[in-house]
């Protein structure tokens, strides 16, 4: 497109973190990037703590302008001419402005995913805010942005595993995203693992191996209420290292996440698995152990960043012609 800006910054507004990266729109590089621990959670425990002011989108971005103002001096770039597209969590109930969920199905062009656009003000550059995507029984938000990049970059029909805190299982079919499955599990690993009774006999961090490669196949059959505190007995009465415990624990919740992917509607369907390492490796061992690999492609690090670029880059596009940002005043 002719009139595609040149470059543009990509914000990914997490729970815990806060990250911003100017990008070259056609080659889709970094040029520089910076990153904070002012996640979405600790930015809303902070309004909170400051007595909820009203001008809570304000709160928000004043937060984020440190991070843009570090461009300035990084770069001879004017951000005035810029837009700062940022997903994740800012359009959340804990974001900056709330913003309606698309609904599935959804086609994986940008079209009919709801944005919202801030003018220049305490930011020098317009904001994009990027809203999430729901059925009738699940939710996501930042996930889409990268569907709409790996649509962007060719993919028409297949499901998308993206593992994390809440693992997302996406089913594309003819370029549309149709529904969505959340599966808790990284999540209930850091609860097990740092707030239970089984925390002194897990190591911090698992690897795959024999260990968790046995939790995988034991899940199809085990009762995973059991099994969990079978780890704890382990520990007491038989020595077992924390390293093969935390390993079998990973292996249990993943395989327990996997279950059922041979056999259900999806079977027909190439699986693409979006996740930077470590995680990468154990849904690689996982999936092998389940004898699906041969449908498996695994997007590597180094495309991960591009595969974002390139949904943000399809979200400006389409937002180019909606309605004029609004404004918010620099004032504190």
């Amino acid at each position: 497109m002719s009139d595609r800006p040149t470059r543009f910054l990509s914000g990914d507004w997490g729970t815990s973190r806060l990250r911003v990266r100017l990008v070259e729109s056609e080659t889709l590089t970094t040029i520089t990037e910076a990153d904070s621990d002012d996640g979405i959670g600790p930015t809303f425990r902070a309004w909170q703590e400051a007595g909820s002011p009203g001008d809570r989108e304000g709160f928000y971005l004043r937060v984020l302008a440190p991070l843009v103002d570090r461009f300035r001096e990084s770069s001879d770039v004017d951000l005035t001419s810029l837009t700062l597209v940022l997903s994740g969590m800012a359009s959340a109930t804990i974001g900056m402005r709330e913003l309606p969920y698309a609904p599935a199905p959804l086609p994986l062009s940008g079209e009919g995913l709801p944005t919202a656009r801030i003018a220049p003000g305490i930011l020098p550059c317009e904001t994009l805010l990027v809203t999430g995507v729901r059925t009738d029984e699940d939710i996501m938000r930042g996930e889409e942005t990268i569907l709409l990049g790996l649509a962007a970059d060719g993919l028409t029909d297949a499901l998308v595993i993206l593992p994390g805190t809440h693992s997302k299982h996406a089913v594309v079919r003819n370029g549309i995203l149709e529904h969505f499955h959340t599966y808790l599990t990284g999540e209930l690993f850091a609860l097990v693992r740092d707030h239970s009774v089984l925390r002194p006999s897990l190591a911090p961090s698992p690897t795959p191996g024999e260990a968790f490669e046995r939790g995988v196949r034991d899940a199809s059959s085990a009762n995973l209420l059991g099994e969990l505190f079978a780890l704890r007995a382990g520990s007491v009465l038989h020595g077992t290292p924390p390293e093969e415990n935390a390993a079998r624990l990973s292996g249990l919740l993943i395989g327990t996440e996997l279950g059922g992917l041979a056999s259900d509607s999806v079977a027909d369907l190439p699986i693409v698995v979006a996740a930077p390492e470590p995680l990468r490796s154990f849904y690689r061992s996982a999936l092998a152990c389940l004898d699906l690999e041969g449908r498996c492609q695994f997007i590597p690090d180094e495309a991960m960043s591009r595969v974002i670029f390139l949904g943000q880059r399809a979200i400006l596009a389409q937002s180019a012609s909606e309605q004029p940002p609004t404004r918010v005043s620099p004032s504190t």
